[in-house]
């Protein structure tokens, strides 16, 4: 957009303004992280989350561990009518 808006090709504008180029894109890396820095510390939730997200490491996610009577593991079992699950695995793994 910068090389077509001065007339020149991409590949021009590269060779000689790098530098320039480079410095413009810190500045508005600077200017979009002061501006987000502002809103999460004025409550911004959504800015909040993104910038701890973003720089350290947090996450909202949620993890739910189970055990059963005196921390053993959960005990599951499930039935059909008439029969155990344990024993149509039996007779399925048996053939």
């Amino acid at each position: 957009m910068i090389a077509s808006m001065l007339g020149i090709s991409h590949d021009t504008l590269t060779k000689y303004y790098r530098h320039e180029l480079d410095v413009g894109k810190s500045k508005v890396v600077e200017q979009v992280a002061n501006s987000l820095k502002r809103n999460a510390m004025s409550g911004d939730v959504q800015a909040q989350k993104f910038f701890l997200s973003s720089r350290a490491g947090w996450s909202e996610k949620q993890t739910h561990e189970l055990s059963g009577k005196d921390g053993e593991p959960v005990k599951v079992e499930h039935s059909i009518p008439g029969l155990r699950v344990k024993s149509l695995l039996d007779q399925i793994a048996t053939k």
